[in-house]
């Protein structure tokens, strides 16, 4: 019974009352009391009994319930949550793992049991995803997780966890990867088509130039052919990708050097080094790159080798800190100090694209020709 102290502070105290009796009589003649105080007994209860309710709120809003399992009779134990979530009564569930085995669907249910066995036997907590199969043919996704007891004789005793109904979470995740997959084979059509329009472009170019006989305009459309051409190698790289965040670099620039050495005739007598470090670029920076060495190795191609029998070009893409540095150079005669950046179309380009980039440019004239542009990453 609850009383108040003369302070106004309420304790509870437990009478136990027993009769006295004289031997031989039937009627007591008194009773004596015991009063014990009961106050932190009564406190503890009430923690306890709003404890349980919180964890059951808790595991309501989480969707997480908690399981136990006595290994030596394999009789389960689940909290109201467990039953919600298996759409379970616990009046007519059997609580085994026997029962609780024919609830996982079949297509997961040795990978669960491998799980949950290889954990006892090598004592380390588990954590599986699988699915559940109700009475009327829907499907759960969920999380269970736990660890095990053993006994002073290292003999399993129980294993405790978490069941969480995760559902949601992977449908969404579904839905996600679905979505993203669409956009890939949209982005993949996109430079599909990019790539086929460019090379409709570089034909009419090729029919156009069939009938120009000015050997100086010629040279002016077979540059301009190149750069497309630079532009479609890269959509193509792009097409073949399976992955479009990592465009490969080597490939791309090694496939546009081989192509521009077929364009100017000089397989022979050329040979082109390429030199790229495993760099991710996205197309706003491969563009600009590619375009860059296009001009470069075309201008070295045409005007380094004229009195040789024989040259060499190097390309090289290499990172140093937060900076891309790329590197241009060939063992020709080097470039005329009359050269104007800006006055001569492609070298105007290789100056406008290094902008672009945010780069700059240094030039080394002195053995063959050197171009080092680095811009930031």
């Amino acid at each position: 019974m609850g009383i108040y102290k003369p302070n106004g502070a309420l304790s509870w105290i437990s009478i136990n009352t027993q009769p006295l009796i004289n031997p031989g009589q039937t009627k007591p003649y008194g009773v004596v009391s015991s009063f014990h105080d009961i106050t932190k007994r009564r406190q503890a209860e009430e923690d306890l009994r709003e404890s349980e309710a919180q964890l059951r709120e808790a595991q309501q809003i989480a969707r997480i319930g908690s399981w136990s399992i006595e290994l030596s009779t394999n009789t389960l134990r689940w909290s109201d949550e467990t039953y919600k979530i298996f759409e379970a009564d616990p009046k007519q569930f059997d609580r085994s793992k026997t029962a609780f085995m024919a609830m996982i669907h079949p297509e997961d249910r040795d990978m669960v049991d491998k799980t949950f066995s290889d954990s006892l036997v090598n004592k380390f907590p588990f954590q599986v995803i699988h699915r559940i199969l109700l009475p009327n043919q829907r499907v759960k996704f969920l999380q269970t997780q736990g660890i095990h007891y053993h006994d002073n004789n290292d003999q399993p005793l129980r294993s405790v966890g978490t069941v969480q109904d995760i559902t949601e979470r992977v449908i969404a995740n579904q839905k996600i990867i679905a979505s993203l997959r669409e956009k890939e084979a949209m982005l993949k059509e996109i430079h599909h088509r990019v790539k086929n329009n460019l090379q409709i472009i570089n034909s009419l170019l090729n029919l156009q130039s069939a009938h120009i006989k000015d050997p100086i305009v010629t040279a002016a459309f077979t540059e301009t052919k190149n750069r497309v051409r630079s532009m479609s190698l890269l959509h193509e790289t792009l097409y073949k990708s399976e992955n479009f965040a990592r465009i490969d670099l080597f490939s791309y620039v090694n496939s546009l050097c081989a192509h521009l050495c077929r364009s100017y005739g000089t397989n022979n007598k050329t040979k082109v080094l390429i030199d790229i470090a495993e760099i991710e670029l996205d197309l706003e920076h491969t563009i600009p790159i590619g375009l860059i060495i296009n001009e470069l190795v075309s201008n070295a191609l045409k005007y380094a080798f004229v009195d040789k029998d024989y040259g060499i070009i190097n390309v090289k893409l290499m990172k140093s800190d937060d900076k891309l540095i790329l590197i241009v150079s060939d063992n020709g005669k080097g470039l005329s100090k009359e050269v104007d950046f800006q006055h001569t179309l492609g070298l105007s380009l290789v100056s406008d694209l290094t902008s672009q980039l945010r780069g700059t440019i240094k030039l080394d004239n002195n053995n063959g020709t050197v171009f080092n542009i680095s811009f930031p990453h």
